[in-house]
């Protein structure tokens, strides 16, 4: 459920309605609202273990506090340029900013054996 309204806001609401929801800012005017425990981390952690790879063989891409636990479950972790500074801090490299297909161009570059993750 994305709402666009602050992070306190949607956990007062959370609270009163008494359901159990952890609140994670994803965009400059967006919120994530999700139960506890659930979070791009953990279905990484599913997608690693179903696939039979591990955190070195893993590349993943963000740029909001969401994806901070994603961010810290693969080696190859990229911090957009334009990213939350949270986020370029947990990152192991960095991109070019979304605005620029940052994932695009580092994906290419790879792929076409001009950098090596």
């Amino acid at each position: 459920m994305a709402v666009n309204v602050g992070t306190s806001k949607v956990q007062e609401m959370a609270d009163v309605l008494d359901v159990p929801l952890q609140v994670v800012i994803s965009g400059s005017h967006w919120v994530d609202a999700m139960n506890h425990g659930v979070h791009k981390g953990l279905a990484l952690g599913a997608l690693q273990k179903e696939l039979g790879i591990n955190d070195d063989e893993t590349v993943v891409f963000g740029d909001y506090p969401n994806d901070l636990e994603m961010i810290k479950a693969a080696t190859y972790s990229f911090a957009m340029a334009n990213a939350h500074p949270d986020v370029a801090a947990a990152a192991n490299f960095t991109a070019p900013a979304n605005t620029e297909h940052g994932v695009l161009q580092v994906l290419r570059a790879y792929l076409d054996g001009r950098t090596a993750l």
